[in-house]
């Protein structure tokens, strides 16, 4: 109506839509019709729909892949609730449906949708995860639930959940303002650093230095050999290297690098990752570094700079009861954060793991330190 013509580029999230601008879907029973004002492509992270319920029709519907809100704005009907195998008149509760009127479906509900034979029903509707647009009924009531990779599922795995049900893209990083602290240079202090000759004729020893520069990044294909090694080097539990491969390609936006500036060699790493259903917490698998890094605080920084690239507000880490170091690490992260922290003394029990040199693996405690504040430096 007025305004800068250019708005789109001021507001890139803003959606407005008429009747002519979207598609209309006709269910093939003749019952209903689905206008589809919010879809899977939308980002919005569930779909929004105007229906019509045709008058006297009576439709059978039984989401078992969807939950959704529904809303009468016009019309009158009512919605009977049946189990698995019933016929309409035979459901176990019917209720009166008329402007304003609500209800949910969030748990797979199995029912009848029918308008007065009077006048068409209309309802406002949203769903999740958002339909893809082009949804129909089965013979069965279901609408399949269809992700990015446009395959129809009657049902699904839980392995499924990440590719239907997601976050919108601009709340990905969360709603507060969000710069990745990564990638960076640290300048921190070393033991009996060596550096190139003058001479420009090769490498050899100069004179001591203090502090070395360390580039901190997010690991990428191909560094887990490097992460492998420094482990071999400095004599903590090992891995296999395709273990360390493995983070790199899949939980590479979690995992840390650090780099000596002056040799152009790994130094040091942050193995973790954030579990699929505590995506508050970062869990922390593996800190490795150099001998010659060691008491100048690298080992805190590649943590604490994974853990506000993820905006964690927990760390959880595992320990065997002998290993002080690692205890005295983690109590010393949660005091560095001012953050209380817990213990569960039997997490891992001894007989969950197979005799190794005649004694079984100590068993693992579990640390959870936090809240704290997400995405900030101590």
């Amino acid at each position: 109506m007025r305004g800068d013509p250019n708005w789109a580029q001021r507001a890139p999230n803003f959606i407005i839509r008429k009747l002519s601008d979207i598609d209309v879907k006709q269910a093939e029973t003749g019952t209903w019709e689905s206008r589809r004002y919010l879809t899977r492509k939308d980002d919005f992270g569930f779909s929004f729909h105007h229906t019509v319920l045709r008058a006297g029709q009576s439709t059978h519907i039984h989401y078992k892949n969807h939950v959704e809100a529904v809303l009468v704005t016009s019309g009158s009907g009512s919605i009977e609730l049946v189990e698995d195998g019933q016929a309409e008149g035979d459901g176990f509760a019917l209720f009166r449906l008329e402007p304003g009127s609500f209800y949910g479906l969030g748990g797979q509900d199995n029912h009848y949708l029918r308008a007065d034979p009077e006048e068409d029903m209309h309802v406002a509707c949203a769903f999740n995860p958002p339909v893809d647009g082009s949804e129909d009924h089965d013979e069965h009531g279901v609408y399949p639930a269809i992700g990015a990779d446009g395959v129809k599922r009657y049902g699904f795995h839980r392995g499924d959940n990440g590719g239907l049900f997601k976050v919108p893209s601009v709340f990905a990083n969360g709603s507060l303002p969000w710069t990745s602290p990564l990638p960076c240079t640290l300048n921190l202090s070393t033991k009996n650093p060596t550096r190139k000759s003058q001479s420009g004729l090769g490498q050899g020893e100069g004179p001591q230095q203090n502090r070395r520069n360390y580039q901190i990044r997010l690991v990428k294909p191909g560094d887990g050999l490097s992460m492998w090694q420094i482990c071999k080097e400095v004599g903590m539990d090992e891995n296999s290297p395709y273990l360390y491969n493995l983070f790199c390609n899949y939980f590479a936006d979690s995992c840390v690098l650090a780099i000596d500036e002056w040799s152009g060699n790994p130094v040091g790493y942050m193995l973790g990752f954030v579990p699929p259903e505590r995506r508050d917490t970062y869990f922390v698998w593996q800190i490795g570094a150099v001998r010659s890094t060691q008491g100048n605080g690298l080992a805190h920084h590649l943590l604490e700079r994974a853990v506000a690239h993820c905006g964690s507000t927990h760390v959880e880490a595992s320990v065997t009861p002998s290993n002080v170091a690692s205890n005295k690490f983690f109590q010393k992260f949660a005091k560095r954060r001012n953050a209380s922290w817990t213990l569960d003394e039997n997490w891992m029990p001894a007989e969950h793991f197979p005799a190794v040199s005649k004694e079984n693996h100590e068993r693992e405690a579990l640390y959870r330190i936090g809240p704290f504040a997400p995405g900030v430096l101590p």
